[in-house]
C-alpha cells in the first residue's frame, strides 16, 4: 500500500465513520430519518458505482450505510492502487 492509498483510505474512511456516526446520533435522537437518508445518499454518490450495491438493503439502515461505507472504501482503495501501478509502469 502507498502513501496516497494510505491518505485516502484515512480520508475516506474518517468521512464514512463521520456519517455512520451521523446517522446513528439521528435515529438515536430524532424521530425521522433524515440524518440515515442524507448519509446514505452521500456514501452512495462519493462511493460510486460500487456502493450502489447497499441499494439492494433497507435505505437508510445502519446496515445499508455501513455496506455503502466499506463498498465506497474498498473502491476507493482499489482506484488508488490502480492508478499508482499505471503510473509506475508508464515510467
Amino acid at each position: 500500500m502507498v502513501g496516497r492509498t494510505k491518505r485516502i483510505s484515512l480520508i475516506y474512511g474518517g468521512w464514512a465513520t463521520a456519517l455512520f456516526l451521523f446517522s446513528v446520533y439521528g435515529t438515536l435522537f430524532s424521530d425521522h430519518g433524515e440524518y440515515s437518508i442524507s448519509s446514505h445518499l452521500l456514501l452512495s454518490v462519493t462511493g460510486m458505482p460500487l456502493s450502489f450495491i447497499s441499494w439492494s438493503l433497507p435505505h437508510a439502515s445502519l446496515t445499508g450505510i455501513a455496506v455503502a461505507g466499506v463498498a465506497g472504501l474498498i473502491q476507493w482503495i482499489l482506484v488508488s492502487e490502480l492508478w499508482e501501478w499505471w503510473y509506475n509502469r508508464k515510467s
